[in-house]
């Protein structure tokens, strides 16, 4: 009888060690990031106003405004895209390549810039300037410059950033936020076209980029 006590305590004993030593596995998260306004000086400019990203329907508005610089490596390799328009300036064309090379990181086709989609990012950056934001002066959303100009659409987005000083310190500021991070990456909705502006005033320059799917 004390044999048998003896093995029953010893089973007991080695349940318990297991059930102490084994680690529960972690189960994933989903998370949502909200940015909360801020402002940051740098170098003689100040730039401010951060949203989190508003997924959208045809409806809706996909929204993600700047936040504070940090520091951008332009790794970019040629094979990775199809020569840019010569239409196009210097500074699109960057803008450009910059967006499809971190599309290509996450295996994502490389959007397409078009005129059409460059002069309402154009009109905007002249808006931005007055109003910082993604209501337009006269009160309507952003999206009512592509319906103004013509622009069928099915989703849109847009990021806007006023201060930065480049296309890799915009672009770095618009990758470390998840808003604009999203609409650059297609998260949401697979944009396939793209138009991009810039605007300095002031020695302040302002950034504008405008992605759709049809």
């Amino acid at each position: 009888m004390s044999g048998k006590l003896s093995f029953t305590f010893a089973l007991i004993m080695i349940i318990i060690s297991l059930a102490v030593s084994a680690k529960p596995l972690k189960a994933d998260t989903a998370s949502e990031s909200v940015l909360s306004t801020k402002e940051t000086t740098k170098s003689n400019v100040t730039t401010s106003l951060i949203e989190d990203l508003e997924s959208t329907t045809e409806e809706e508005t996909t929204t993600a405004l700047s936040i504070e610089s940090t520091t951008f490596v332009d790794t970019v390799k040629e094979e990775n895209f199809t020569e840019p328009p010569s239409s196009f300036s210097s500074l699109e064309n960057s803008m450009l390549e910059a967006v499809n090379l971190e599309r290509a990181k996450v295996s994502k086709n490389n959007v397409v810039m078009c005129d059409y989609l460059n002069e309402c990012a154009r009109i905007r950056a002249e808006e931005i300037v007055e109003t910082f934001s993604h209501v337009r002066p006269d009160g309507r959303t952003f999206n009512t410059v592509l319906t103004d100009n013509g622009v069928a659409f099915k989703n849109w987005g847009e990021n806007v950033a006023k201060g930065q000083t480049s296309v890799a310190d915009v672009m770095s500021d618009w990758m470390n936020s998840p808003g604009h991070r999203n609409n650059i990456l297609s998260e949401q909705y697979d944009y396939t076209k793209f138009g991009f502006a810039s605007k300095t005033v002031d020695g302040i320059t302002y950034w504008v980029q405008i992605f759709i799917s049809d």
